[in-house]
């Protein structure tokens, strides 16, 4: 006794018209349920996104923080799909759907549910003339029934403004460039992406370019940045290697010479003239430019490494140590005299 795809009521003995009012009704109930689940996981993702995007634009949280809220983001919005929707969905029992129209229809009530019940060939009791008159008495009223009326899209029509308002406003905050929606409701949605952080700050690093490489085993790399966008004093060079160790390096503003294109003049409208060994100075103070540099100790297991200036953070890099080139062996030829009469000698040996 279970509603198929195509007839909800084909196995039951009904009259035509509440077969059709039944079928009707249960299609349309389930597209407003589904309706209305679209636009409560559309509202509620959203919602949930933006306040992990405006977490992520107030404060600097770490990777570990961020995909936590987002899971719980995903958490909240499938919870919400089944509270205000798939739950409602059903089984498509014939008596479920009955019992539903006859609540969305008072002229239907008891009478509809009864009809059902005694259609069932297996379950069918009382006498053979009063089924037939009563399937045609509830054929004759269900006929009267238009489910759109029973079932307008104004019960969903909250929903459904809803989540087109949300979507608009998204829409309208991704043409604003200088708000950088998009990146930062990305960084919301896919954290398992790597997204630089959006930020009025800009980060280059200069050196060593590529930032993720491989480098000398022991070495000490010279990480050397350019700042660009909003000025800020204070820049962080972070770092953690694989066997556990971590830590946090200011890096240092390099004076600004005078050919440097970076260069930030204190002095307003006042031009640089050049000083001893080349440095620039305005009024006797040395300027400084906006590439900050710092030295990254390389030991034996891969560095990786961040910077993090004012409201800006790279992604992590990766250094990873080889051994230096180094002689492991040597063949040596002895070439003796001609008067010596000895034949040639070639030896391998660990030492030069």
């Amino acid at each position: 006794m279970s509603i198929s795809s195509l007839d909800p009521t084909y196995q039951l003995q009904l009259d035509r018209n509440t077969r059709s009012v039944l079928t009707s009704f249960y299609r349309r109930r389930r597209m407003l349920v589904i309706l209305r689940t679209i636009a409560a996981a559309v509202v509620f993702f959203v919602a949930t996104m933006v306040f992990i995007a405006l977490c992520d634009y107030l404060w600097l949280i770490s990777d570990g923080l961020r995909w936590t809220l987002s899971v719980i983001g995903y958490a909240v919005t499938a919870g919400a799909m089944w509270w205000f929707g798939l739950r409602y969905l059903g089984s498509g029992d014939p008596r479920e759907v009955a019992r539903q129209l006859e609540s969305a229809e008072p002229r239907l009530r008891e009478d509809l549910l009864s009809a059902v019940e005694l259609a069932d060939p297996g379950e069918s009791n009382g006498s053979q003339g009063f089924r037939r008159w009563l399937q045609r008495r509830v054929g004759e009223q269900a006929g009267a029934i238009d489910v759109t009326t029973t079932l307008p899209m104004d019960l969903i029509r909250r929903w459904l403004t809803s989540g087109l308002v949300v979507l608009a406003v998204c829409m309208g905050l991704l043409l604003v460039p200088k708000m950088q929606f998009g990146r930062r409701i990305a960084r919301a949605m896919l954290p398992i992406i790597p997204i630089e952080r959006a930020s009025m700050t800009k980060i280059e690093i200069l050196k060593p370019s590529p930032p993720s490489g491989f480098v000398a085993e022991g070495d000490a790399v010279g990480v050397v940045i350019q700042l660009s966008g909003r000025p800020v004093r204070k820049v962080i060079l972070q770092w953690r290697s694989d066997d556990g160790i971590e830590g946090e390096t200011p890096m240092s503003a390099r004076i600004a010479s005078t050919l440097d294109p970076g260069v930030k003049n204190s002095g307003g409208a006042e031009k640089l003239e050049a000083g001893k060994n080349g440095v620039a100075q305005s009024d006797g103070v040395l300027s400084v430019s906006d590439r900050f540099a710092a030295n990254l100790s390389v030991g034996n297991s891969p560095i990786h490494y961040r910077v993090i200036a004012g409201d800006a953070m790279t992604l992590w890099h990766e250094l990873t140590p080889l051994p230096r080139p180094r002689a492991v062996s040597f063949t040596k030829k002895f070439e003796f005299p001609i008067y010596s009469k000895l034949p040639d000698r070639v030896e391998e040996a660990e030492h030069g």
